[in-house]
């Protein structure tokens, strides 16, 4: 993901302890779940509600992937 305050990873604290996930775009777009590392929490996003949100999020990877693209054209 695009970083704009300082390099901070993607992500989310974990409900029950408290302890950073990293969860990528593609993560978000494509996995059912997640699991916390620390506490071994599983995560599970209910897509069917979460439809408007996953559609804004693919917009945002297309328009990073195009900037990609741009971005070997003008070295």
């Amino acid at each position: 993901m695009i970083a704009n305050q300082t390099n901070r990873p993607s992500g989310m604290p974990c409900p029950e302890c408290r302890f950073f996930i990293q969860i990528s775009l593609e993560d978000l777009l494509y996995k059912q779940s997640f699991q916390c590392p620390s506490c071994l929490l599983e995560i599970t996003m209910d897509r069917s509600n979460s439809q408007e949100a996953l559609k804004l999020l693919q917009d945002v990877k297309i328009a990073i992937d195009e900037v990609k693209q741009a971005s070997r054209f003008n070295l």
